[in-house]
């Protein structure tokens, strides 16, 4: 087989791989922090039933997506921090700075994710609808940039006549999965400027 033909299919090969899609699920291995910001009285807090539902459910879509999630609860427990409930922005990012001030790569993050979320029970005479609205921010812990706000989908959810308070907990919790599959969605378009290999991921 001569050089020209050799050539020629080595081409093909080349353009052929070039075409082939990649991959969503490409490890970006980008350490994420993901807080919630429940300062305002109107917002759920950081301790009710469904923050922690909804948490736990976006920790797992992240972690389809395979983003590193840092975990907040490690983080007071590795650091001998105590969390509370109603805390500024201010005070989220201080935590995630000082977080990687100790050097400890177990609650080191190079993203901060920041989350708002509202439930409110809307009485429609024969039933109720529960809605639910949830909006952010994104930084890059390593370069300070603010890298953008967000606001996922509103979503409803059906609720019986009358609901509110604890009952209206239980049905947004109930939905925490697809909740948090719409939060994940938005999260993981947000994060790709991680993923285009926008600088280190490790701590210094």
């Amino acid at each position: 087989m001569n050089k020209s033909v050799i050539s020629l299919f080595a081409g093909i090969f080349l353009i052929s791989c070039a075409a082939l899609p990649v991959s969503g699920n490409a490890q970006t291995d980008v350490p994420v922090l993901v807080l919630g910001e429940d300062s305002d009285k109107r917002s759920v807090k950081r301790s009710s039933d469904i923050f922690r539902r909804v948490m736990a459910q976006l920790q797992e879509q992240m972690s389809r997506y395979k983003y590193l999630v840092v975990d907040e609860d490690m983080i007071a427990a590795s650091l001998d921090w105590k969390m509370s409930d109603r805390r500024p922005k201010q005070e989220l990012i201080e935590i995630a700075k000082l977080a990687n001030q100790a050097r400890d790569p177990r609650v080191y993050s190079r993203a901060l994710v920041i989350f708002k979320i509202r439930a409110a029970a809307k009485n429609v005479g024969f039933a109720t609808k529960a809605n639910v609205r949830i909006a952010g921010e994104v930084y890059d812990l390593e370069s300070n940039r603010f890298l953008g706000a967000w606001e996922a989908p509103r979503m409803t959810f059906p609720a019986p006549k009358d609901c509110s308070g604890v009952c209206i907990q239980e049905v947004v919790g109930d939905n925490a999965r697809d909740i948090a599959s719409s939060l994940g969605d938005v999260l993981r378009k947000k994060l790709a400027h991680f993923s285009r290999g926008s600088g280190s991921t490790t701590s210094n």
